[in-house]
Order: structure tokens, then sequence, then C-alpha cells
């Protein structure tokens, strides 16, 4: 089942649009809604460009895969001259919001290489969750 289409927006910039009929992909409590173009932290809608979300469904369609910053450039952006440090700057912004309430972080950087959705995160953000419920019964009995 292919669940990207590509369009050519305004502009010139490429992006990635949803098919409507693709099931939404749910890792560690980040709900990724292809067919409404909407992005939920546990339970919470986050408020991402375009080009955020892209990059986010991209990334987490293939959780664990790392992708170089130049293939991200072609896949998100859909152009080679854009400069390679504007895949740096979407990505701290992206995890900025992802993790404004101190979330672990699900974007891993791999030195050298470049950017992946970690594999693992859907344990990592159980363990989160099981240690930030302890810190707030230990904190009610003080």
């Amino acid at each position: 089942m292919k669940l990207f289409t590509r369009d050519r927006p305004r502009a010139g910039r490429s992006s990635i649009v949803a098919v409507p009929s693709a099931p939404p992909i749910h890792v560690g409590g980040i709900e990724c809604d292809l067919a409404n173009r909407r992005i939920l932290r546990d339970g919470r809608q986050l408020h991402l460009t375009s080009v955020e979300f892209d990059l986010l469904a991209y990334l987490m369609l293939s959780a664990g895969r790392t992708y170089t910053r130049e293939h991200l450039l072609i896949v998100v952006w859909g152009a080679e001259h854009v400069d390679l440090r504007t895949v740096d700057v979407t990505i701290g912004r992206l995890r900025k919001a992802l993790n404004r309430d101190f979330y672990p972080d699900p974007i891993q950087s791999v030195r050298g290489q470049g950017y992946r959705f970690r594999a693992d995160f859907e344990e990592t953000h159980s363990r989160w969750i099981l240690r930030a419920k302890k810190k707030r019964r230990l904190r009610g009995t003080l």
C-alpha cells in the first residue's frame, strides 16, 4: 500500500501528500494521522508546519532506519539546491514541538550519517511514563 504521493505546490517546493485511506501510525504515545495530516502526542494535538509533519511522518514510517540529510532534502523538500542545514534546523524545531513537556526524544541524531526515528521509542516512552508516575506518587507521600 502506497502511503505518500508527490504534489508540487507553489514556489516549486515539493511536499508529501498523504493518501486518504492510510491508517494512522502509533509509536510510543505519538500518533501520526496521515489522512488528516495531524500529530498527537499522548492525546494532545501538536501544531506543526507542513514540512515538519512531512519529515516526522517519513521518519516514523520507517522507524530505526537512518536517513542522510541529502536524502531527507530530496524526499521532504523535493530539492537538491536547499542548504543541508535546513534539515538540522527543521529537526530542531520538530524536537522542540515533540519534547515540550520533557518527553523522551524520539528522533535520534546519528553522527556522520543523519537522523532516524528511534525503533526502541515505544519501550523508552513506556519506561518514561512509569518513572513519571512513580515520581508523582512519591511527591504525594512527602
